[in-house]
């Protein structure tokens, strides 16, 4: 048993199997009234030792003692070995890997961390941590069997400069051994006494009893308790007292590794609530063992009944000595006076609740001492506030006005822890971009605050409307009555529009181009006017002027995507002109009668030998411009010579088609 996390009440270390058998080495912090919670720690797991754990729960331990050959195969010792002030374990038994350990772990902050030192690995012997030469630094002892089975007796030296020196020790047993520690002369030194059989070199077996005088030269005067001062002092609440005290002191073992003894007796009766480990007068111990209270400087009693009590602290050092208490029971001549307090409930009642998981401020008309059940001291010094104290279960807070030999005057809350509200914004969604979106955090809600990622806070009301025209994250903070805050997140994507990049055209009056448009679901162009159909994707455009034409797109998403187009129609100048000799040799050169110019509505070419035998027409306006006449007539290749041409027709702006005020002329051919 051990104090690890410091908080005043006894924590529990075990190690051996769980029923599934599997090495486990664990750590129950206490909670009071048989309350444990279990702490995940890194030690090493090792293999049967005296507690076989039928069942592992946070609430109280279901142990079965398991048989005693168990007991040989590994072993748990505490202590302090580097002076920092918290409990270090020492490990040695056989691992979950089959191999043999012997391992020290050091205490820190945030949990064990294995120390460097050269420990033979032992297994089925005993292990200690104790100040063996009264250097006042812990040493370790070791005895055992090494993974050859081999017998081992071993101490290591803990010197000044943090190095190790080993001591090979000339136990006798070999079998069967059983080893402890106490100052069995009265020196003040630890001395060694050590059971088993012992093999001599016949092979004959001889059961050993063997005490080992420790006749280190230096004297250990054993620690002294702390002194009285305004930091040694009792809070009482209801039948719970807690005890406060500053450092003792010893002549060889640092302040920080000393642990501590608390005992308490019934002013009157003398009735011991809590035995001291030590003589009150001798200061003899009756445990060679550390203080119970470890290295803290802080003890919770609890189940006391009401009266007057005494109390007082005995210090122990690493050599599991104590010194006579400062303070000692009783009165009269010669005698100092006790520490005293009063146990007795007179506190007045102040509830609350509040969300589990948030912090409450609580305050008080005069400085007082804050005190919790679940986690105890709170302040170690008067304080007219307590901020931010972080609710994490159901509690009770207790205010203290005064601690010298009084009952207590204040009062006490009992905190309610609300568990939080379920809430929930729903799937991830995706959102048309630029579009405004609702969202909704439903009611009843005392307080809702919306978050928009970049954006921080944008609005606080039980919906939230915003334009997104980007992916973003979204949270809303809701408040509900006790003051619980919870909050979700949701991720909010925008889909992706078609990419129109409509690009501006243009043609001559009265040619016509086809608009071309993709991604959409349906399309709408607008105006109609020119258009072959208004809501096609490629739609062919013949306007007769120039005109814009605005694009709505509904996506099948329902999203809108819009574009604007320029068709610019060109007005076309009418004119003509007619060459008066053309050159059909295949040359690639004037080797066509054609018609030239522009603004053509409507035109008929025709063409005559000397004969007045018709050679070539035609009344399409394009091929009196592009195709004419090859100079041939059904294949057959016309003479050079002198042709009659006429033409026929109308321009866009509505006048006859004329060349030079005629409609007919010659056109001679030439090969």
């Amino acid at each position: 048993m051990l104090d690890d996390n410091q908080d005043g009440r006894i924590d529990i270390l075990i190690n051996g199997l769980d029923s599934l058998q599997r090495r486990v080495s664990l750590v129950y912090h206490g909670k009071g009234k048989f309350k444990f919670d279990l702490d995940k720690t890194s030690l090493k797991t090792l293999a049967l030792d005296s507690l076989l754990l039928d069942s592992l729960t946070t609430d109280s331990l279901a142990m079965d003692a398991v048989a005693a050959d168990s007991l040989a195969f590994s072993n748990v010792a505490v202590g302090d070995y580097d002076h920092d002030g918290h409990t270090d374990v020492l490990l040695t038994g056989t691992g979950n890997d089959k191999k043999t350990h012997s391992t020290l772990f050091f205490r820190r902050k945030t949990g064990f961390q294995t120390a460097k030192l050269p420990l033979v690995p032992l297994h089925s012997g005993s292990a200690f941590l104790a100040d063996l030469d009264n250097d006042g630094r812990t040493d370790i002892l070791l005895t055992g069997l090494n993974e050859k089975d081999s017998v081992i007796h071993q101490l290591y030296r803990n010197y000044k400069d943090d190095s190790v020196r080993v001591v090979k020790l000339p136990f006798v047993a070999n079998k069967y051994i059983s080893t402890t520690l106490g100052d069995f002369t009265g020196d003040g030194n630890l001395d060694i006494l050590q059971t088993g059989i012992s093999t001599d070199s016949t092979l004959k077996d001889t059961v050993s009893t063997q005490l080992y005088r420790n006749t280190t030269l230096e004297k250990n005067n054993g620690a002294v308790a702390p002194a009285y001062s305004d930091s040694t002092y009792v809070v009482t609440i209801g039948d719970r007292a807690t005890f406060f005290w500053t450092s003792g002191w010893d002549d060889t073992t640092s302040t920080a590794a000393l642990t501590y003894d608390v005992y308490i007796r019934t002013v009157g009766t003398g009735k011991l609530q809590k035995a001291p480990e030590a003589n009150e007068i001798t200061s003899f111990r009756w445990v060679v063992a550390h203080g119970s209270q470890g290295q803290t400087s802080t003890c919770i009693v609890e189940g006391l009944p009401e009266g007057d009590f005494d109390w007082d602290i005995i210090a122990v050092d690493n050599a599991f000595q104590s010194g006579r208490p400062v303070y000692t029971p009783g009165e009269g001549t010669g005698v100092v006076k006790a520490r005293r307090f009063k146990v007795c409930d007179n506190v007045v009642r102040r509830d609350t609740a509040i969300c589990v998981k948030s912090n409450l401020t609580l305050t008080s008309a005069e400085p007082v001492i804050w005190f919790s059940s679940e986690q105890g001291i709170l302040t170690k010094t008067k304080e007219k506030a307590l901020k931010d104290y972080h609710v994490t279960e159901a509690d009770t807070i207790y205010a203290v006005y005064s601690l010298e030999n009084k009952c207590t005057e204040g009062f006490y809350m009992v905190v309610t822890a609300a568990p939080p509200p379920k809430f929930s914004l729903g799937n991830d969604t995706i959102v048309c971009p630029n579009v405004p979106a609702t969202f909704d955090a439903g009611a009843g809600w005392k307080k809702v605050q919306w978050y928009v990622q970049g954006k921080g806070m944008v609005q606080s009301s039980a919906t939230l409307t915003h334009s997104f025209s980007d992916a973003a994250l979204v949270w809303a903070e809701v408040t509900n009555g006790t003051g619980c805050v919870v909050s979700d997140t949701i991720k909010v994507d925008v889909y992706e529009l078609p990419k129109l990049a409509l690009t501006e055209v243009s043609f001559l009056e009265g040619e016509s181009v086809t608009l071309e448009a993709t991604g959409g679901a349906t399309y709408q162009w607008s105006p109609a006017t020119g258009l072959s159909d208004p809501n096609s994707a490629n739609p062919v455009a013949s306007p007769e002027v120039s005109t814009t034409y605005y694009l709505t797109i509904i996506t099948s998403n329902g999203c809108e995507s819009k574009d604007t187009i320029k068709v610019t129609v060109n007005k076309i100048i009418p004119n003509i002109f007619i060459p008066s000799l053309f050159t059909p040799n295949s040359d690639g050169q004037n080797d066509k009668f054609l018609i030239y110019g522009a603004g053509f509505l409507q035109l008929s070419l025709q063409v005559y030998d000397r004969s007045g035998s018709l050679v070539y027409e035609t009344n399409d306006v394009k091929a009196a411009l592009s195709q004419g006449w090859d100079g041939q007539v059904n294949g057959n290749p016309q003479p050079n010579g002198t042709y009659l041409w006429t033409i026929k027709g109308s321009f866009t702006d509505g006048s006859e088609v004329q060349y030079k005020g005629k409609k007919s002329g010659i056109i001679n051919l030439m090969r």
